[in-house]
């Protein structure tokens, strides 16, 4: 069974490689880069979105084809306040404006010491260090581009048709990532099927700092629904 995996803001395919090793044998790994369509397969493939990657899969859900089930990570629905999404589009538009002008490695330099983002610190080597530099290398313009089609200031919230997608839904958070945690309680209520996991010991990139217990959790969900002659019991 096919795993599309939708990286993060600034991320990039490969660094969902710290799964592979402890991914479930019968599960695929497919790691396209950002598009406003989904790859082949989509329908019959589980969709995994982390932040950002998040808001990619549920737009692709929402243009009307469903995968089979979703997987999303650090995730929300969308700001519903019109006044706070204007005030988050300003904050994004600044970000633009400071990645054209000091350029991706200082900006990936100083995006790292969020504390959002410095959790990650807990990614095993050589994963870590390895996605580091690619962060450093990308380019000014694909930046720029996900946060003005993807940044929470810019992307449309959707709380309201999560009710349509009655699919096998779960819905992941690091346990020291306590918005997010909130946030993924409702999301997890508001899907049909939805299923929440809290990760110990994690922030807001549970599978990057907990891979084997975020692979160990996924396969638990996937045995409560999946084929059976997929998975062993």
């Amino acid at each position: 069974m096919d795993l599309i995996a939708l990286h993060g803001f600034g991320g990039s395919p490969a660094d969902f490689d710290v799964l592979q090793s402890t991914l479930h044998s019968s599960l695929k790994l497919v790691k396209p880069p950002y598009s406003k369509a989904p790859p082949a397969g989509y329908p019959t493939s589980i969709v995994l979105g982390y932040s950002m990657g998040a808001r990619v899969a549920l737009s692709w859900a929402l243009g009307g084809t469903l995968p089979r089930a979703l997987v999303l990570i650090g995730a929300t629905a969308g700001i519903e306040d019109p006044r706070l999404r204007e005030a988050r589009l300003r904050k994004d538009q600044a970000l633009t404006e400071e990645i054209v002008s000091i350029g991706s490695a200082s900006f990936a330099d100083r995006w790292k010491q969020q504390p959002l983002i410095a959790t990650q610190e807990r990614m095993p080597q050589p994963y870590l260090h390895a996605m580091q530099m690619r962060r450093r290398v990308i380019p000014k313009a694909q930046l720029t581009w996900q946060l003005e089609r993807y940044g929470q200031g810019a992307w449309s919230p959707c709380w309201d048709r999560l009710a349509e997608f009655n699919i096998p839904a779960l819905v992941v958070a690091g346990e020291e990532d306590v918005r997010y945690c909130h946030l993924g309680r409702r999301l997890a209520a508001a899907l049909p099927q939805g299923q929440l996991t809290i990760i110990p010991n994690s922030g807001h990139s549970p599978h990057f700092e907990a891979p084997a217990a975020f692979t160990e959790a996924l396969t638990r969900w996937l045995r409560l629904w999946a084929d059976p002659l997929i998975f062993e019991v």
